[in-house]
């Protein structure tokens, strides 16, 4: 098939190109520079003219854009998108409802929440890792020293929220937001809050906040407010409290381009690049940890796929989806508190052979299961299905 892929910075880019390209498609990339993801008329013009002129079988992002998806409907064109993030509230504008449109979403309740709205394309695909690019990599990079951890975490700390630009909220206000980020802190198998953001709460944010929503949007203020400043403000605070705890008692490195000053025990070592560093991280840490972003809903992160890939062990949250694809103890080892994450960061530290082997269970999954391989084939496996 003939493919034009939108490119931009996401981490997972590169695979998709370079797999889509191994299972002999031949792939045309574009890329746009978007001041307004609805309304580019340069990117709606350029992108139209490109698909009447050459026969492409379909679009390609990871992400959604809705420019995109209205230059595809209006040439009759497939759009097919795959999303590493969520939610996305691009997905919530009216453009979602374009014939054109697959949505294949690695988030389960973003799957059901789009086939209840009725869009006719929607599928369910977690995301996926690159498992002979990392085995490649590995094979020859010979120095890894300065790789070699006890406990690592790469990520941002996101202490660039929406939230703290917040300076003009009611004492009230502020006070029941910031006591629902705290409760949430403490659940990891529902997320509590969007349906924390009452009609009053919602009158007072709307009367206090920048303007947050298009004209095309119809997903509500409530899931702006839960995942715009919420979302990562709880995650801001979350991952902090977790790096402290662990640092507390442990050799902790932390890869990122984010101000860590206030942890004043935890090794901030600076960002790595995804391709060629991270896969070493994973691999030479003796525990990798994950901390799910809580703006995903029951998704697994690209993070957990990229660490199984690499052979590294992976204590991670509990997310709802953990149980459909790892067994938690032979594959992974997940935590469902901060004490939970602690006693079992002890342990594995101290429990060698049984940390070793359940790297090596992850690994022997990630490549039976999640590589992007068997992904593609069941997209578009759907496609067929559904064309």
């Amino acid at each position: 098939m003939r493919i034009l892929l939108y490119t931009w910075g996401a981490f997972n880019m590169r695979d998709l190109e370079e797999n889509l390209l191994l299972k002999g498609h031949e792939v045309d990339t574009f890329s746009y520079i978007f001041d307004d993801f609805e309304k580019s008329p340069d990117c709606f013009q350029e992108l139209t003219s490109l698909l009447k002129n050459e026969p492409y079988d379909f679009v390609m992002s990871i992400n959604y854009f809705p420019v995109i998806s209205d230059a595809c409907n209006s040439c009759n064109v497939k759009y097919l998108f795959w999303t590493c993030d969520s939610p996305l509230l691009t997905l919530y504008t009216k453009s979602i409802f374009n014939p054109c449109n697959y949505l294949f979403s690695f988030d389960k309740w973003v799957y059901y929440t789009f086939k209840s709205y009725g869009c006719k394309h929607v599928y369910y695909l977690p995301l996926a890792v690159d498992t002979s690019r990392i085995e490649a990599l590995l094979q020859k990079t010979e120095d890894v020293s300065s790789y070699k951890s006890d406990i690592s975490f790469v990520g941002s700390l996101y202490e660039k929220n929406d939230y703290d630009l917040l300076t003009n909220l009611p004492d009230y206000l502020r006070g029941y937001l910031d006591a629902t980020m705290q409760a949430q802190t403490l659940l990891y198998d529902h997320s509590i809050l969007e349906d924390m953001i009452t009609d009053d709460v919602e009158t007072q944010f709307s009367d206090h906040a920048i303007d947050i929503k298009g004209e095309n949007y119809f997903g509500g203020i409530p899931l702006i407010v839960a995942t715009t400043f919420l979302g990562f403000k709880t995650t801001d605070t979350e991952r902090r409290m977790f790096l402290n705890m662990l640092s507390k008692k442990h050799k902790v490195d932390l890869y990122t381009r984010s101000d860590s000053s206030d942890l004043i025990l935890v090794n901030n070592k600076g960002p790595v690049d995804y391709q060629t560093q991270m896969p070493l991280v994973f691999h030479n840490s003796k525990i990798n940890l994950n901390i799910t972003v809580r703006t995903i809903r029951t998704g697994l992160s690209l993070r957990i796929f990229d660490i199984l890939g690499a052979g590294g062990f992976l204590l991670t949250n509990y997310q709802p989806e953990l149980d459909y694809f790892f067994e938690n103890g032979k594959d992974l080892v997940y935590f469902t508190d901060a004490d939970d994450m602690c006693k079992k960061a002890d342990y594995y530290l101290t429990h060698e052979e049984e940390r070793m082997e359940i790297a090596r269970n992850g690994l022997k999954k990630a490549k039976s299961f999640h590589t992007y391989d068997i992904r593609l084939d069941q997209m578009f496996q759907y496609l067929k299905l559904d064309s």
